[in-house]
């Protein structure tokens, strides 16, 4: 094999082991010829006295190792002393050049500061939202989400669907061998908590009892409930509220235990409470969570359909494997169990595939669409601001350097060595990185605090943003930064032309030009011009969004949202109450048009069993629905929606008449392509 003698000097490994071994060799061989020589003069013969000799001297190998052993140490003892002299002496040099051009330096730490700093606060943002198992989960890589993949033959399309039927969960809770535990959850962003005036909101988790065991989070206090208390004849509905609720709500967590809580139309004794920082297994926070037999009447109805159909889905699942069951088996085995299930039941997908998904961070599809992509697309805007600032320290480092050019050639003329002055001048561009990452710090803690309000503020944070994760990346980003920054400067400076540079210095020439410089300037040009270009093509995107035609009018449209479900109103109380309001708010004063409508648009959807009458069967959408709104006549007037055929909804059209609806432009093209719609007949709910 072909030696290095180059790497070796550069790392240091030449000249130490084999001039150490030399030196003894030497040293024990004139000790053993002088006592060879002193036994002679004593009478003995010479094989005599060199068998004699080597007895007193005993086993030489030994003796050699160990005072090489010795050697080595105390040579390698005095390099770190003086490699921690010269280090000592580089720093202090540098900063004697700092404190003559405070200037500069204070403008080189604020720069990397602020481009370290900025990727640290999207490192903290990005490891929470993608990186980071949910908090308290025990084994999270064993915990798994449950999601069906469906087909529809009659539009050769297929979707994922990660909502799932309380009979689905029932199914691989009962029947799917690979399961160590199976949980099913579902949570309602808003429930009314209290009455009167005093009443407000929370978000609130229906979770079966296997929720808290198969994640492995223990109560902070109390304890979680049981499966006795999830049943439709529990005595008591009990509830679990967070660490966070906790505080805020109820006076602390130990004042929480056994607080009566009015949740949607029941009274909740708490029973337990959740560690800090514990959401489950989905990023916005949870105020409380419930047992689904208690409280699915107030959010999904009173009828108790949901316990009975596939059609229904609406809760999530997740699963726990067993121990050495890969994801592969338990997917197969749960698509197994699934088709099993809905063999003989119409309607339902008989070819679904079911996918056990890895429970790596939070749940990348309630991020993706809105958070996700903007905390990515704010990550690489700061990477390329790193990139930028990288270019534009090196450049500046260049410039100081080219202004040192005679004082570099009057110090190599001398006869500094070049590592020694390369290692100098990496010395000064760390510590100006050094000082940096003390800013990126600050910049760390208080933007990460800003960002958290901004990007996510439904999210309860445990920690600080300035967390060791967090600190450990800034930290290992500023060392690469002050290297990558200051290597190609130092290297340049430590190779300039002797002669013309201290001529140069002395007539008082300009530095020369660099290629060095020049690439850096095209590069810092190149990368400002991709930002600007991002920058430009961000604004048209949300200008395009801002005015984007959504089929209504939104301007000068209010809406009012009425929880009724604690004042324990019958049906026609409710409804006699809604057309006093409608009457009321129709009469107010610039009020032009107003109607009553069950949902609101891009706020809430409802969707119900839809069949086409004219065929054998239905093609079903990719996205779920068709979503349906039962709203008055005025509806259309109110929104300003536009209609392109047919007629709107008049005031004839109440119950008892012919049922009618309408439709939007999508749905007409989906179920009636290339035909008219107009007086064709679907089958809603039942």
């Amino acid at each position: 094999m072909k030696r290095l003698p180059g790497a070796r000097r550069l790392f240091g490994l030449a000249g130490r082991r084999a001039p150490v071994e030399q030196e003894i060799d030497a040293e024990l061989e004139f000790h053993f010829r002088t006592e060879v020589e002193t036994l002679i003069a004593g009478g003995r013969s010479p094989g005599e006295a060199e068998a004699e000799a080597r007895r007193r001297f005993g086993d030489l190998r030994r003796t050699k190792a160990e005072l090489a052993r010795i050697d080595l140490g105390q040579r390698a003892k005095e390099r770190r002393v003086i490699r921690l002299e010269d280090l000592r002496q580089d720093a202090a040099y540098a900063l004697r050049g700092f404190r003559r051009q405070p200037g500069f330096a204070l403008a080189v730490v604020l720069t990397l500061g602020v481009g370290i700093g900025a990727n640290a606060v999207m490192f903290g943002l990005l490891d929470r939202l993608l990186l980071r198992p949910p908090a308290h989960v025990n084994d999270a890589g064993s915990v798994m989400r449950f999601q069906l993949t469906e087909s529809d033959a009659g539009i050769s399309a297929s979707w994922t669907n990660e909502s799932m039927a309380w009979q689905t969960y029932l199914d691989q809770r009962d029947h799917a061998g690979y399961f160590a535990s199976v949980a099913a959850y579902f949570t309602q962003p808003e429930m009314a908590v209290g009455r009167g005036e005093g009443a407000s909101k929370a978000r609130v988790t229906l979770a079966t009892p296997s929720y808290f065991g198969l994640l492995g989070v223990q109560p902070a206090r109390g304890r979680f409930y049981r499966d006795a208390e999830d049943r439709p004849e529990a005595p008591e509905a009990v509830a679990v509220v967070s660490w966070h609720y906790a505080e805020r709500a109820l006076g602390g967590a130990e004042e929480a235990l056994r607080t009566r809580l009015f949740l949607g139309s029941r009274i909740y004794t708490v029973i337990g409470v959740t560690p800090k920082g514990f959401n489950g297994v989905d990023l916005d926070a949870v105020d409380a969570w419930i047992p689904f037999h208690a409280g699915a009447p107030d959010i999904v109805g009173r009828s108790g359909e949901w316990r009975e159909t596939y059609n229904w889905q609406w809760l999530k699942v997740l699963a726990r494997l067993k121990p050495s069951i890969t994801r592969e088996r338990a997917s197969d085995e749960a698509t197994r169990v699934q088709r099993a299930a809905v063999e003989r039941i119409p309607d339902v997908d008989h070819r679904a595939t079911a996918e056990l998904v890895p429970l790596r961070g939070f749940d990348r599809k309630a991020v993706s669409h809105a958070r996700e992509r903007v905390a990515i697309w704010l990550a690489s805007v700061a990477f390329v601001v790193l990139l930028i600032v990288c270019a534009n320290v090196a450049n500046l480092l260049l410039a100081r350097a080219a202004s040192r050019r005679r004082e570099i050639a009057v110090r190599l003329a001398l006869g500094v060595g070049r590592g020694r002055l390369v290692r100098q001048l990496l010395a000064e561009s760390l510590l100006l990185a050094l000082g940096g990452g003390v800013v990126a710090l600050a910049i760390a803690q208080w933007g990460g605090s800003i960002l958290r309000a901004t990007v996510l503020p439904t999210v309860t944070w445990a920690d600080s943003p300035l967390d060791w994760r967090v600190a450990g990346i800034t930290t290992l980003a500023t060392l690469v930064t002050g290297l990558l920054t200051g290597l190609a400067p130092a290297l340049q400076a430590s190779r300039p032309a002797l002669t013309s540079a201290l001529k140069q210095g002395a007539a008082g020439g300009g530095a020369p030009r660099s290629r060095l410089r020049g690439g850096l300037l095209a590069v810092q040009a190149g990368l400002s011009l991709l930002l600007l270009v991002g920058a430009g093509l961000f604004v048209r995107s949300l200008w395009r969004v801002v005015h984007t035609d959504i089929g209504y009018e939104p301007s000068r449209l209010l809406v009012a949202d009425v929880d009724l479900s604690l004042v324990g109103m019958e049906r026609e109380q409710r409804w006699s109450y809604y057309e006093r309001a409608f009457e009321r708010l129709r009469a107010l004063p610039g009020v032009s048009s107003a109607s009553l409508a069950t949902n609101s648009p891009f706020w809430t959807i409802n969707s119900t069993r839809f069949r086409l009458t004219d065929r054998d069967s239905t093609p079903r959408l990719p996205n779920g629905g068709p979503y349906y709104n039962a709203v008055m006549p005025e509806f259309f007037a109110t929104l300003g929606m536009r209609l392109i055929k047919g007629r709107l909804l008049a005031e004839a059209d109440r119950l008892g008449s012919a049922p009618v609806m309408v439709i939007n432009e999508r749905m007409a093209e989906f179920f009636w392509p290339g035909a008219d719609p107009l007086g064709k007949c679907a089958r809603v709910g039942a």
